[in-house]
């Protein structure tokens, strides 16, 4: 039954993410959300399964231990896209700071040469 519930829920996944949306749009909480349903309705079952004193089965145990190792691989996977964007930010930023600081100096010259005309 979780197999099913998993399987729906990646159908949905795949349809939200179907760039409908431009990709600089920020994420609303559903979508931060939602890959994280599985993990809890899995952690729910074991729960549920450990109060009864129903095993889970070798299936279920390996099935829990692969949800968990899947949103570990997400989170990190996260985690490089921020440290990917964050060198890009710092990058752009240094272009744009040593652009401004060129306009800065050409503005400067071309008022002192002006400057120089006008006496």
């Amino acid at each position: 039954m979780v197999g099913f519930l998993l399987i729906g829920l990646g159908a949905l996944r795949s349809r939200v993410g179907t760039g409908l949306e431009p990709e600089d749009a920020p994420l609303g909480r559903l979508r931060q959300v939602l890959p994280y349903f599985p993990l809890v309705a899995t952690a729910l079952v074991a729960g549920y399964s450990g109060i009864t004193g129903r095993s889970l089965g070798n299936v279920g145990v390996a099935t829990l231990a692969l949800l968990v190792v899947l949103v570990l691989a997400r989170q990190f996977s996260a985690l490089i896209d921020v440290s990917r964007l964050t060198v890009e930010l710092e990058t752009s930023m240094r272009r744009t700071q040593a652009r401004i600081a060129c306009l800065r100096r050409s503005s400067t010259l071309d008022g002192a040469s002006q400057a120089g005309l006008a006496i």
